[in-house]
């Protein structure tokens, strides 16, 4: 029930309040809403909750990506919400594994500067503020910290679960080794864009 409410919640975001054209906005915008919320929702809600609310999210994103296929899709992303969906429905199902929800959903911290980042682009606020450089920072440093740091912790209790081990938590336990690897791979993509905007920005000083 508490999936359904979440997932409903967001719809009704999109439908009532984010009623404009521009697709991507609302997605960005409701994205943000989530990630303030994840992270909220570690202080005040149980595990349960708090995978029950962020797997709301997720089917509602996955069901707008698909509705705008031609606006939205990212093969990376989609790839992230059908394993961390479906992982998510099994842990609360099983009540197994609901102990790497906080580690989870604190992932969601580097999502609000990404969100806010994309925002400043796309109102051409330009790269160069002191601004979108301060956001620049808080998102790769809360990226590494929480998606690199602390998701790691996951692969610690996942060894830890007790009882006798079905196809379903093997799923779930690859699931959570694959949306780190995942990670891993974003972080090093944001590396490279650092790299190549640092010797852009040296070979401009030479000119």
């Amino acid at each position: 029930m508490n999936i359904l409410i979440s997932a409903a919640m967001y719809t009704g975001l999109n439908v009532y309040v984010f009623k404009s054209n521009f697709v991507d906005w609302n997605q960005h915008s409701i994205s943000l809403i989530n990630a303030c919320s994840g992270v909220l929702g570690i202080l005040f809600l149980s595990n349960h909750q708090l995978a029950c609310h962020l797997l709301g999210y997720t089917i509602w994103d996955l069901s707008y990506r698909l509705w705008h296929y031609n606006k939205l899709i990212i093969m990376s992303s989609m790839f992230h919400h059908a394993v961390y969906g479906t992982t998510t429905y099994i842990a609360i199902t099983s009540n197994k594994f609901l102990n790497l929800a906080p580690y989870i959903a604190i992932g969601e911290l580097s999502t609000i500067f990404l969100d806010v980042r994309w925002m400043l682009q796309n109102l051409k606020a330009g790269e160069k503020t002191k601004e979108f450089i301060l956001i620049n920072k808080l998102f790769v440093t809360t990226f590494f910290i929480t998606r690199v740091c602390l998701f790691s912790r996951c692969l610690v209790l996942i060894q830890r679960v007790t009882g006798v081990w079905t196809f379903a938590m093997y799923y779930c336990a690859c699931s959570v080794i694959s949306m780190y690897i995942l990670n891993l791979y974003w972080f090093y993509i944001i590396l490279k864009k650092i790299q190549k905007y640092m010797l852009l920005n040296n070979t401009i000083r030479r000119t």
